[in-house]
């Protein structure tokens, strides 16, 4: 592929997958309680930490590591955990948590959301297999043209990323206003049920993958 091309199947192949309704979703939903926004911006900034890390680490080898059908069951129990406990303190949220203006949002902590992305980015084991084997294939290609290679790769992977969930963002913020307290509380309690489902069957998944292992 040349780098044009690299930039360009990037961005769609990852538009497309995050548009698919996943933890990093609904903890975008959950972070413009708090946020406003910028919530999605900062979502994607966690995100694109181990994003960046396994792009770096595939290109030395880190690929054979994330095949390993151990560490996957590993990262599905551990995920599915983790995602319990995220769900946990959605499911606690109250509507006085709302940020009434983006201002209060600014003054929020930027921690939260960006470690919210980080967590349930590598809390997902769907993730480590997307670059096990979409995310090889890649790195294959970008290899022939070494770190121009692999900058237009992520760059382009991770400004889907950054143009999808900054929208959803900027979209529920100014949506949470109109529709309402009530109806956003509903929402993020939505969210925690399918932040239950997601944890449930990361976890179930993981179980099952380490015993067929043993």
């Amino acid at each position: 592929m040349s780098l044009i091309e690299l930039f360009s199947t990037a961005f769609v192949v990852a538009f497309s997958g995050a548009m698919m309704p996943g933890p990093v979703l609904t903890a975008t939903i959950h972070q413009v309680t708090s946020h406003g926004a910028r919530a999605g911006f900062l979502i994607t900034a966690g995100h694109a930490v181990p994003e960046l890390a396994v792009v770096i680490g595939m290109s030395y080898g880190l690929g054979r590591v994330i095949e390993a059908a151990a560490f996957k069951g590993a990262v599905g129990l551990a995920g599915g955990l983790v995602l319990l406990l995220m769900a946990w303190g959605m499911a606690r949220y109250r509507p006085a948590a709302i940020a009434a203006e983006d201002g209060e949002g600014r003054r929020a902590s930027w921690l939260g959301p960006v470690t919210a992305g980080m967590v349930t980015t590598v809390s997902n084991p769907y993730w480590i297999g997307w670059w096990a084997t979409v995310g090889t294939m890649y790195i294959s290609s970008a290899r022939d043209h070494a770190a121009a290679g692999w900058a237009a790769f992520f760059s382009g992977h991770i400004l889907a990323d950054l143009a999808w969930y900054g929208a959803i963002g900027i979209v529920l913020a100014r949506g949470r206003r109109i529709a309402g307290g009530a109806a956003f509380t509903w929402l993020v309690r939505l969210c925690a049920l399918f932040m239950v489902y997601i944890g449930v069957r990361f976890f179930v998944s993981g179980l099952q993958v380490l015993r067929a292992v043993g």
